[in-house]
C-alpha cells in the first residue's frame, strides 16, 4: 500500500514540476523569440490523470512483487520448519532447497521433457 501512495505522491510532484517547467519554458520562449508577446502553455487534464494513474500502477506492480515473493518464502520456510520440527537449521535449509527444486522442476517439466535438472542430483 505504501508503494502505491509513494508513487502517487511522486506522480503528483512530477505533474507539478512539469507544469512549472512548461510555464517557465513559455516565459523563456517569449524572452528569446520576441515575435509574440505571449506564448501559451497548454496543460491537459487528460494527461495529468494518465501520468498519475501510470505512476500508481508502477506502485501497485512494484509493491505486489516483494509481497508475493515474501509470502512464498515464508510459506516454504514454515513448511520446512514443520517437517523438521525446527531443530536442525541445516536440515531446514536443505528442505527449503529441496522443495524449491521440486517446485522448479514441476514448473519446467514441459520444457525439460522429464530430464533431470543439470545442476541438481536427485537424492
Amino acid at each position: 500500500m505504501e508503494a502505491v501512495v509513494m508513487c502517487g505522491i511522486g506522480g503528483a510532484i512530477g505533474v507539478g514540476v512539469g507544469i512549472l517547467a512548461g510555464e517557465g519554458m513559455a516565459i523563456l520562449a517569449v524572452k528569446i523569440v520576441k515575435i509574440v508577446p505571449e506564448w501559451p502553455s497548454v496543460i491537459s487534464t487528460q494527461w495529468i490523470v494518465i501520468s498519475v494513474s501510470f505512476s500508481a500502477m508502477i506502485g501497485i506492480l512494484f509493491g505486489l512483487y516483494p509481497a508475493i515473493k515474501g509470502h512464498v518464502y515464508h510459506r516454504l520456510k514454515h513448511s520446512a520448519r514443520i517437517k523438521n520440527k525446527g531443530l536442525d537449521p541445516l536440515g531446514t535449509i536443505k528442505a527449503l532447497l529441496h522443495k524449491a527444486h521440486h517446485q522448479l522442476r514441476d514448473m519446467l517439466r514441459p520444457y525439460l521433457q522429464n530430464k533431470p535438472l543439470p545442476w541438481y542430483e536427485e537424492t
